[in-house]
């Protein structure tokens, strides 16, 4: 068990020294990335929720998951006009 605890504390040190000098803000942003990109695992067990405990059609399933994709494209693009015309901070 010691052995083990060593182990744990010197790799606890090396993010330590390695991570240690990031600004709060870097690491903020960096945890709401993590979220955002996170929520993007539902999606395969959406389209299977909507298939097999809904009883979507594929075809259904398929639209709804298009849907998303279309509106995702298309906010991002709305998001980089709404930046580049009120600037990143008011967006």
């Amino acid at each position: 068990m010691l052995k083990f605890e060593c182990m744990v504390n010197q790799t606890i040190n090396l993010f330590k020294n390695a991570y240690g000098g990031i600004s709060r803000p870097i690491w903020l942003l960096s945890a709401a990335m993590f979220i955002n990109r996170s929520g993007t695992m539902v999606f395969p067990f959406l389209a299977l929720y909507l298939n097999q405990y809904l009883h979507f059609s594929l075809a259904d399933t398929g639209i709804v998951m298009s849907i998303y994709g279309v509106g995702a494209f298309f906010g991002t693009f709305m998001g980089g006009y709404l930046t580049d015309r009120f600037g990143n901070y008011y967006v």
